[in-house]
């Protein structure tokens, strides 16, 4: 949130926070949030990047285009590790991973 939307709102009342606060998670569940948003979004920057569309996608890794929609949006589908196997199985490598991990946003 920019720092002038964050000033104007608190001089109007509003209690502004992050999700953490308001979702009352854990430092450990707030990391974990994080994660899955940078795999997320490094999903989709992948998908993007080469062109395909997420039925696409979706056909390559043997899921639902539903599947790879909520995937790329931060949700939970199915094991906590499918989003990791996505990204390995449209060709992703270690180093992409933790180039990934390193653009997380802070907890």
């Amino acid at each position: 949130m920019r720092i002038a939307t964050r000033k104007r709102l608190t001089a109007r009342g509003w209690a502004v926070g992050g999700a953490r606060e308001f979702l009352k998670l854990t430092e450990e569940e707030a990391a974990f949030v994080e994660l899955k948003l940078a795999l997320a979004d490094g999903l989709k920057e992948l998908r993007l990047k080469r062109g395909l569309s997420q039925t696409q996608l979706a056909a390559g890794l043997a899921a639902g285009p539903w599947g790879v929609g909520i995937m790329v949006g931060g949700g939970s589908w199915g094991r906590r590790g499918r989003i990791v196997g996505s990204l390995l199985a449209v060709g992703t490598t270690r180093t992409g991973l933790a180039k990934i991990l390193t653009r997380m946003r802070a907890a």
